[in-house]
This record gives C-alpha cells, sequence and structure tokens, in this order.
C-alpha cells in the first residue's frame, strides 16, 4: 500500500496507513473508543430479542411442518435455544468491556 502524506490527529503525527489501522481496530493504546462501547451496548437488546424471536419462529415453522400433535413442542425448544444462543452471545459481546474494566480496577 501506498504511503500517503502524514497528517495529525490529537498532536500525533500518522501516516494515512496508520490512521486507517486505527480506525479499524476497536482499541487504541489499550482502551476500548467509546463509539465502539455504545454500539456494542446498543446491539446486546437487539441481539437478545432476535435470538429468542428466531428461535421461537423457527420453532412453531418445525410444529406446523411436521404436524406435530402437541404444536409447541418445537416452540418451546425454540426459545430455550434461544435463549442459549442469546446468552452466549451477550456473554461475548460483554466480555471485552467487562475486562476493561477489570484492568481499571487493576492498576
Amino acid at each position: 500500500m501506498r504511503e500517503v502524506r502524514a497528517f495529525s490527529l490529537k498532536g500525533a503525527r500518522l501516516t494515512g496507513k496508520q490512521h486507517w489501522d486505527i480506525l479499524r481496530n476497536d482499541k487504541v493504546g489499550g482502551k476500548m473508543k467509546r463509539w465502539v462501547v455504545a454500539l456494542r451496548l446498543v446491539g446486546v437488546g437487539w441481539y437478545i430479542g432476535i435470538c429468542i424471536l428466531l428461535g421461537v419462529l423457527g420453532g412453531l415453522w418445525l410444529d406446523r411442518t411436521l404436524h406435530m400433535q402437541a404444536p409447541v413442542v418445537f416452540a418451546l425448544l425454540g426459545l430455550g435455544l434461544g435463549l442459549l444462543v442469546a446468552f452466549l452471545g451477550v456473554y461475548r459481546l460483554l466480555r471485552p468491556l467487562m475486562e476493561q474494566d477489570k484492568n481499571k480496577e487493576t492498576k
């Protein structure tokens, strides 16, 4: 990649390649950017809702497709699977935030 003229970002002289590396990474100097934190927190609610909704809808679809005697068997299994996926996903989304707070307390 061709180097671009250097420019200043908060007093530091960076080349164009370094600037794009900073924008791509979600951490600068070991600290997470505020907008990354905000987007992760906003996304948590949507993630939980979508996981649960897709699990239940998938279960209802299976119940109708397989003509089950009790039409909520797969819907309940889908709900459980959606909750499990939501829990694991939220943990993965929030783990970097929890590690950042833990690092602040130890310093």
